[in-house]
């Protein structure tokens, strides 16, 4: 039988360590991101007393699918992740802090009982910054900016790339869980 060999741990902290510095500059894929993202939200929506299943598969229109068993209401999420993404000062004369997250054409459509989650990750140590915004406010917006865009251009070509952006400080929509009770 083999002899148990102990090893004795020095003190080291995790910036010395290579290994851990060679994570730190892996960059992270898109799916990685959103299902961080996704993770992030369904902590938060049990931590408040929600019942919450996610969603899988590519092509999916929902992320996560609720329940607030209180009231009985059931909701749909749609989870949009950025990170450490920098800050947009300035949109047609709008002061504030603002981000963004990149949609699609299909996001101009309202859904019923569908809502937007999307979220900022600066920081790994540091809980992300939610936003739940109703499907309804994030089309309109969708489709406005979009419009803007299209007649600020001068030359007419349409994508089916749109931008959702968010004001950080005073947003009625940052940690607005209780709407979808």
């Amino acid at each position: 039988m083999e002899k148990l060999k102990y090893v004795k741990f020095e003190k080291m902290s995790l910036k010395d360590n290579p290994e851990f510095n060679e994570r730190l500059k892996i960059k992270l894929d898109k799916n990685s991101i959103s299902l961080a993202g996704e993770f992030y939200v369904l902590a938060q929506l049990y931590l408040r007393g929600f019942v919450a299943n996610l969603t899988l598969g590519k092509q999916k229109e929902v992320d996560i699918l609720v329940l607030y068993p209180e009231t009985g209401r059931q909701t749909k999420l749609q989870v949009k992740t950025t990170v450490k993404s920098k800050p947009v000062r300035k949109v047609r004369g709008e002061s504030g802090e603002k981000f963004e997250w990149i949609m699609n054409k299909k996001h101009e459509d309202m859904k019923k009982n569908l809502y937007y989650c999307v979220l900022l990750i600066e920081d790994e140590k540091k809980l992300p910054k939610f936003f739940i915004v109703p499907s309804k406010e994030v089309a309109k917006y969708v489709k406005r900016e979009h419009k803007i865009y299209l007649q600020m251009r001068k030359i007419k070509f349409s994508s089916n790339m749109r931008k959702f952006r968010v004001k950080v400080e005073g947003s009625n929509y940052k940690d607005n869980w209780q709407i979808l009770k």
